[in-house]
């Protein structure tokens, strides 16, 4: 938002694209909830509201500790559990080395063509694909929705652009190796065909790793998605509350930690279907405004880049 206020001297587009941000985070909050609560639910027998009010316990403590304590938890939390998740998805790989050709010709025959429906899959055309690809990849990596600079802007380094390079390495981690592992995992262990199609993303997950390492594969799903949701959450309140200090002041934003951690709880007692109805409407405000203006900065970012790399 400061970029937008004060380089592109546009302080309304800053302000709409602030209070955009407060009220999208909730939706994404709530999946988060949602998504933690249910693998919960399915693998430890756990009631789904309480799961989602110990969850909010957990982060409250960190985000009320500010940045410097959310830092020291994800610095920790993720590589460790992200090394974990792609290792134990390398594993299922070599096991069914030989159904890799299948697996992209899968993805990639039912990106572009329209199928009949196989269990809980509906056939869709190419226009349905490119949509529900751009709503949820933009979920999972953020890529071009103007939110990770938030927390590329706290980190310590010597040029701006060097961090930027961080936030590519991320995008590149999470959508080439943990999304692709998830799809291979659960392709690979035919569940999206069976009896299990149609329940939730989370519980598909679940049910995928258990067709391979038996309970402890689903132990492990939902001990890892404990982890990164609870890291995944504490950076997303800490954007959101950027946004309100930015709008109103320091007050501002210790009140919308409380708003976020509701947000959980709501998000595990609600229905998934409904959730992510609401973040895709919500994610079109924030991106629409913060695409247009990576256009008119374009120059200025190819520059800087430019500097660092031919010094």
């Amino acid at each position: 938002m400061y970029y937008i206020t004060k380089g592109l001297r546009m302080k309304w587009l800053g302000v709409f694209f602030s209070v955009a941000l407060i009220v999208e985070l909730i939706p994404s909050i709530m999946v988060q909830g949602n998504s933690v609560s249910v693998s919960l639910a399915e693998t430890f027998s756990f009631n789904k509201i309480y799961a989602g009010i110990g969850i909010a316990f957990l982060i409250g403590l960190v985000v009320i500790g500010g940045v410097k304590r959310i830092g020291k938890v994800t610095e920790f939390v993720v590589p460790l559990m992200a090394g974990a998740y792609a290792g134990a998805g390398l594993l299922i790989v070599l096991m069914n080395l030989s159904s890799v050709p299948a697996f992209f010709s899968l993805v990639f025959s039912n990106a572009f063509t329209s199928s009949s429906a196989v269990g809980g899959f509906a056939g869709a055309a190419l226009a349905e694909t490119v949509r529900w690809g751009f709503a949820r990849g933009l979920y999972s990596n953020e890529a071009g929705m103007g939110t990770a600079p938030i927390a590329h802007a706290a980190a310590m380094t010597d040029h701006p652009v060097r961090q930027g390079f961080w936030s590519v390495i991320g995008i590149v981690i999470d959508t080439l190796i943990i999304c692709t592992t998830t799809a291979f995992v659960v392709l690979a262990s035919g569940v999206w065909t069976g009896k299990n199609a149609s329940i939730d993303p989370a519980a598909l997950t679940t049910a995928a790793f258990q067709h391979y390492f038996g309970s402890g594969g689903g132990y492990f799903v939902s001990v890892s998605l404990v982890f990164f949701v609870v890291s995944t959450i504490m950076v997303v309140i800490f954007y959101g509350v950027k946004q309100a200090e930015f709008l109103f002041g320091r007050l501002a934003g210790h009140v919308i930690k409380f708003v976020y951690l509701a947000a959980i709880i709501i998000g595990a007692a609600g229905g998934a279907k409904a959730i992510w109805g609401f973040l895709d409407l919500a994610l079109a405000f924030i991106l629409v405004p913060k695409c247009d203006c990576a256009v008119v900065i374009e120059q200025k970012g190819k520059s800087a880049v430019h500097r660092i790399l031919y010094i």
